[in-house]
């Protein structure tokens, strides 16, 4: 199995994700000459924040992980906040596209498409990675998104008020 560490720097910025420090926060794997592997963060949000600055640091040419602090209105006014964790990939030359969605926990996530540039390598590797590290920082499903306009289900608009469900799990 794929292991990679995740440094400190990278769990302090999932702290601040978490607690409403910071809206978004990117990740990338570094390798070191020895070929050690670690996630660590390249950037990190700010509270005030939106998805847009958050777009503005992808790179067409690498992939990330991103966690990201949704906050939308409910049904019946109520405020819901949720993190998701994003998979940045790239989506190769050729490939069909196909949107699927999936129910997890009672609310929907989409997954889509990805970035163009980067490597075959280096989706592999952080294909093979991905659920080291999400299952690292405790969660259970993700989104893989590709284009900027895939970002655009947590825009205002774009709310279908993903509202809780009153069933406890």
């Amino acid at each position: 199995t794929a292991t990679c560490a995740v440094s400190e720097q990278a769990a302090d910025a999932h702290k601040k994700v978490w607690g409403r420090k910071a809206i978004w926060a990117t990740f990338e794997i570094f390798t070191d000459e020895k070929e050690n592997r670690e996630i660590r963060p390249v950037s990190v949000g700010t509270s005030t924040d939106t998805i847009q600055e958050c777009v503005k640091t992808l790179n067409d040419k690498k992939c990330v992980f991103i966690l990201y602090d949704h906050k939308s209105t409910g049904k019946l006014g109520r405020q819901l906040e949720k993190t998701h964790f994003i998979f940045w990939l790239e989506k190769k030359r050729g490939q069909v596209q196909k949107k699927k969605k999936y129910m997890h926990f009672f609310f929907k996530l989409k997954i889509r498409k990805s970035p163009k540039n980067c490597s075959q390598q280096e989706r592999i590797m952080y294909s093979a990675y991905l659920v080291n590290f999400r299952d690292g920082l405790k969660y259970a499903q993700h989104i893989t998104c590709s284009e900027p306009e895939d970002f655009k289900m947590f825009s205002a608009e774009g709310d279908e008020s993903d509202e809780e469900s009153d069933i406890s799990l």
